[in-house]
């Protein structure tokens, strides 16, 4: 059991990572396509778009971890 919950938790924070790094990618290919996007966008757009990724993680892993 406590195997399956670290099994869970490292598929969602490997989830999360990987969605917080192709957001970041976005907002630097926006940035080198020359719109004006500053730092602060690129952060709150990095942080929206990985929680956004996070919680459908974890609705997907909830189903697992009742069965």
């Amino acid at each position: 059991m406590i195997l399956r919950s670290l099994l869970m938790f490292a598929l969602i924070m490997g989830m999360s990572g990987l969605y917080f790094a192709c957001s970041w990618l976005v907002t630097r290919l926006l940035s080198r396509a020359g719109l004006p996007v500053d730092d602060m966008e690129c952060m709150l757009l990095t942080v929206a778009i990985g929680v956004l990724f996070l919680l459908t993680a974890m609705l997907a892993v909830i189903p697992l971890m009742e069965g």
